[in-house]
């Protein structure tokens, strides 16, 4: 009689963090360079995200965002319609899934005109 059971190998299931290392920092690089971060200057202001050109280069890259990143959860490409709050979000998710730490703070920003707007400063 044969004692030997046939043992079954479950296969792990690559995700997309562990698949897509470098289409996801592609993707970061050029969410830094729209922002204007780098090594230097390691902060951005939330009203940038409402400059139109901005919101059309994050347009673009909504499909491979997609792709890359698990975006099935992220409210900012489900159900949020207002311009900000859209793109905030996915930069936002995008820190997250990258584990991306950032510290947000409210700041008054001097305009050119000499006058001041309150916006969110994020610091990474």
């Amino acid at each position: 009689m044969d004692d030997t059971k046939d043992i079954k190998i479950k296969k792990k299931k690559l995700v997309k963090k562990d698949r897509y290392v470098n289409e996801r920092k592609e993707i970061l690089q050029k969410i830094y360079n729209m922002l204007n971060v780098n090594e230097t200057n390691k902060m951005f202001y939330a009203f940038v995200l409402d400059q139109e050109d901005i919101q059309n280069k994050i347009d673009e890259l909504i499909e491979d965002i997609c792709k890359y990143f698990t975006t099935s959860k992220w409210p900012s490409l489900r159900i949020c319609s207002i311009s900000n709050c859209k793109y905030i979000g996915i930069v936002r998710s995008i820190f997250k899934e990258m584990d991306i730490s950032y510290k947000v703070a409210g700041y008054k920003y001097k305009k050119e005109d000499g006058s001041f707007m309150s916006t969110t400063i994020y610091l990474l």
